[in-house]
């Protein structure tokens, strides 16, 4: 079996616009075929002619490794590349437990899963800027019950019961006083963080911010409003009234129309384009809606206590908690549930908007995290290695701590 070894790969990272950077030694190379990008000019690495302008460009093979692709040519980042090959694996399969036990109660993650929020009901905020590694207390002492982030992390929005709506526009190092006090029940906003919607239990109203939560105005009326969700551009809106309707908004929360049968509606949750949502009953089942929440159409368990809900950007993968059993996980927008988790009592959730990073809080314990498997479908070449003379699961360790097989049928490198 032949094995490729750390020392063949000096760096793998991610640049700006998520293509995978793989830096090899000045004196091997590693070429892919696929849309990645060497920091370093291919032809000043092993001679050969062509754009040595650098990662990105077109390489011609030299001489000893003509013909090993179709056309002779190696095509790095985004050239002669109409789709991304790289893909996910394992989504919300293989579970992590963290931290240390305490009442979490929300959780907030920006789009790449870097920065993540957490919060304790009767106690601090918790943010990390590090994929959730290390956490540094912030805010105050309070009865936190939700949180949102914008895409990049940078706008937060925290709230409670009988609490004020709380800001920050730092990444959550710093926390600002808004709006009065009220039991507050959850948050959302849009990618940029400028459209905001809480919802106020206890016959309470909604309330939308368009300037990042500095000023709210209340809509709609009166009602138990739980959960609340809102697309990427904030025009399209959703709250969930517990023993009402769902309500959508397609006008930035200005006007909202009721739809679905009354029930004990708990949360609600929307992809980035508002097109596919998903509702919790308290006691009853999963609802899903592809029509912009025009219908609905029971899923999942019948009987479970649902608490909350996240969805990645495209609704393909979801997440939901309950407070009694499981917690319920599904790659197909909603329409299948697997269960995970033991008898604890979930509660906060979220997910990074391509579903890679997943994270569940435990009410009275710790927390758990998922990190999908990352699949990049291309050939690998080195300088000591026949590509002929791989076996179907080759494999080695790189730097850091990812990890990489290849298959030798399909010439497939798995990055985790």
């Amino acid at each position: 079996m032949t094995k490729l070894r750390a020392t063949q790969i000096k760096e793998i990272s991610y640049d700006v616009e998520g293509n995978l950077v793989i830096t090899p030694p000045t004196d091997k190379y590693l070429v892919i075929d696929g849309p990645l990008a060497l920091d370093q000019p291919l032809g000043t690495q092993y001679g050969g002619t062509g754009d040595t302008s650098g990662g990105g460009g077109e390489e011609v093979l030299p001489d000893q490794f003509k013909g090993t692709l179709d056309d002779g040519n190696i095509y790095l980042g985004r050239n002669k590349v109409e789709q991304s090959p790289m893909r996910l694996a394992n989504v919300g399969e293989v579970w992590s437990a963290k931290g240390s036990s305490n009442n979490w109660v929300a959780v907030a993650i920006s789009s790449n899963g870097k920065h993540q929020t957490m919060l304790v009901y009767g106690g601090f905020i918790y943010i990390s800027s590090d994929y959730g590694s290390t956490w540094t207390t912030k805010g105050v002492t309070l009865n936190w019950f939700g949180v949102a982030m914008s895409s990049d992390g940078k706008y937060q929005t925290a709230v409670g019961w009988d609490t004020n709506v709380y800001v920050s526009s730092d990444y959550g190092n710093t926390w600002t006083s808004k709006e009065s006090s009220r039991r507050w029940r959850s948050v959302a906003m849009s990618s940029d963080g400028k459209h905001q919607i809480t919802a106020v239990a206890n016959g309470g109203l909604i309330y939308i911010s368009s300037d990042y939560g500095q000023t709210w105005t209340g809509k709609e009326s009166s009602k138990v409003w739980l959960g609340v969700a809102i697309s990427s551009d904030g025009k399209r809106q959703a709250a969930a009234a517990n023993g009402g309707l769902i309500y959508i908004s397609s006008d930035y929360g200005e006007t909202w129309v009721g739809k679905g049968s009354s029930l004990l509606w708990n949360d609600v949750a929307m992809s980035s384009d508002g097109k596919h949502l998903t509702a919790l009953v308290n006691g009853g089942y999963i609802y899903i809606s592809s029509d912009y929440g025009n219908s609905w159409d029971s899923k999942g368990p019948s009987s479970a206590l649902c608490m909350n809900v996240v969805m990645s950007s495209d609704g393909k993968y979801q997440l939901v908690t309950s407070s009694a059993g499981n917690f319920y996980v599904s790659s197909d927008y909603g329409n299948v549930w697997t269960a995970k988790g033991g008898n604890e009592e979930w509660y906060g959730c979220a997910m990074s908007s391509d579903g890679k990073y997943q994270v569940v809080a435990i009410w009275g314990g710790v927390y758990y995290i998922s990190i999908a498997d990352t699949i990049i479908d291309g050939k690998v070449f080195t300088t000591n290695l026949n590509i002929s003379g791989l076996q179907e699961g080759d494999s080695g360790l790189s730097t850091g701590d990812l990890y990489y097989i290849i298959d030798g049928t399909t010439k497939k490198l798995c990055i985790k």
